[in-house]
């Protein structure tokens, strides 16, 4: 009799010890469920993608060819309401993928950042300096004048740092002028 009632009491104070903010955690499937509300705002230097998740799923960034992927596992919608315009921005996309949510942000940015903080996701697109594509060249032209690599790993090297590691399809050679007789 001792034993049964020791149990309904180390229960019953585990059960009170529990912050009430974990006891109304409403199910995974009622999150997926509920709208997920999406915001905008443009900072000093980057422009800024927010989500209120509640609770943030495992998720993952990537560069695209015109500009960058999140992917949420799991089933959401979104309320677009709250876009405002951003200079990085040209558009957002929401798609499903199987079992998880893709979120395309189209745009110019050559860099983003994800983070997450109170039950919040949040991207930083950010545009690529003025000076760091004519910085890049010149490296590069630097490396092949001192043979440090030959020109077409040059040439590799420079399209990978503009498209931020989105391989493209190298442009067709240009023809070589016959010298005139």
């Amino acid at each position: 009799m001792r034993r049964p009632l020791l149990l309904a009491t180390t229960l019953l104070t585990q059960a009170a010890l529990l912050p009430a903010a974990a006891l109304a955690q409403p199910a995974p499937a009622a999150l997926e469920a509920a709208a997920v509300r999406v915001r905008t705002g443009q900072h000093a230097g980057h422009g800024r993608v927010v989500l209120h998740l509640g609770q943030v799923p495992p998720h993952a960034l990537r560069k695209t060819e015109d500009g960058f992927e999140l992917r949420l596992r799991g089933q959401y919608r979104f309320d677009l309401s709250g876009i405002r315009p951003l200079t990085e921005l040209a558009a957002i996309e929401p798609r499903a993928d199987g079992t998880d949510t893709l979120l395309l942000l189209r745009g110019h940015a050559a860099q983003a950042e994800a983070g997450a903080f109170g039950g919040m996701l949040y991207v930083d697109l950010r545009a690529a300096p003025v000076g760091l594509e004519a910085a890049q060249r010149k490296l590069l032209d630097d490396a092949v004048r001192l043979g440090l690599m030959k020109p077409n790993q040059a040439q590799a090297m420079f399209r990978a740092a503009r498209s931020g590691g989105v391989e493209q399809p190298a442009a067709a050679p240009a023809a070589t002028p016959l010298p005139a007789p």
